[in-house]
């Protein structure tokens, strides 16, 4: 409930539109630095209540059904409500607050009905994701700048440049971090230890 406090400050407090501010420097805006840290601080507890609860929690009712529901929602019906609503700046805060919440919700649940057992090819991506995270900025803005002159469409040029940015960070990843301390820094001591002796 105190993720709108944070979102009053979007748009600088005037502009009204959908999403999160983007911090264009290194250090992220104060509002946007507490809007995530609210979602981080949910998973969190949500993490720290599912070690004191059943083992059983993914298989429950709410986690194997409601999730569609939450999907649903969020974008059949809260979605065009932003769209459609961006001159409003009320009713955008609550479809941004409904529409994250539910978006989060219904993957998370998703992800535990469809993907609860391990997958190898899923952990790689998920191990590495953070890497890919950090590491995309110089390369994706440096193929961005040559991509200027290109002749191409938004759309080829948007393909292009993941085909290009995605294998070279999955090799970097792969090959310079993944058994290295910054890969147990990343994935935590246990995933490292495990990919050193497996």
């Amino acid at each position: 409930m105190l993720t709108p406090l944070p979102m009053l400050l979007m748009g600088g407090g005037e502009s009204v539109y959908f999403g999160p501010d983007t911090s264009m420097s290194w250090l992220p805006f104060p509002h946007l630095f507490v809007y995530y840290g609210l979602f981080f601080a949910f998973g969190v507890a949500m993490q720290a209540w599912e070690a004191r609860v059943s083992a059983d929690l993914s298989i429950t009712w709410s986690v194997r059904w409601l999730w569609p529901f939450q999907l649903g929602l969020a974008l059949l019906v809260v979605f065009p409500v932003c769209v459609t609503a961006a001159g409003n700046r009320e009713i955008t805060i609550v479809a941004h607050f409904l529409y994250v919440w539910w978006m989060s919700l219904g993957l998370i649940g998703g992800c535990r009905a469809l993907l609860s057992r391990e997958r190898p090819v899923v952990r790689y991506f998920s191990d590495a994701s953070y890497w890919l995270y950090l590491a995309h900025l110089p390369l994706v803005i440096a193929l961005q700048a040559s991509a200027r002159s290109w002749p191409w469409g938004a759309f080829a040029k948007f393909a292009l440049i993941h085909a290009i940015a995605l294998p070279l960070l999955l090799a970097s990843y792969h090959f310079l971090v993944r058994r290295t301390w910054l890969g147990a820094l990343l994935n935590g001591r246990s995933r490292f230890v495990a990919e050193a002796t497996g």
